[in-house]
């Protein structure tokens, strides 16, 4: 859970927002950074959710929204404690859904 929820949005956030977007944006515009950086966000975790088409449409959003908060602040540190506290609130729900990890579906 550490690792999803302090470690994933650093390197997340630097790849995408810190060293995608930036130039993206300089090349084609912030608009098109924003949406382009999304997409390629949430595709890049369709492998580990294939099928899964609403959750992969889902992280195409917060792609989205993540790129359009560090494109609005000016800042990767904006988007990387959004990123930490969506996370967060995604293992809080399923901690608590599983009873504090005792009733996971297809465990033993």
């Amino acid at each position: 859970m550490c690792f999803g929820i302090l470690v994933a949005p650093l390197v997340e956030e630097t790849m995408f927002r810190g060293f995608l977007y930036p130039i993206i944006a300089r090349q084609f515009g912030v608009g098109v950074g924003v949406i382009v950086t999304g997409v390629l966000f949430g595709a890049m975790h369709a492998q580990q959710l294939w099928g899964g088409w609403g959750q992969i449409g889902l992280l195409i959003g917060v792609g989205i929204f993540l790129t359009w908060v560090r494109a609005r602040t000016g800042t990767v540190a904006a988007s990387y404690f959004v990123h930490l506290g969506y996370n967060s609130l995604l293992f809080l729900g399923f901690y608590s859904a599983t009873g504090g990890l005792r009733n996971i579906p297809g465990g033993s």
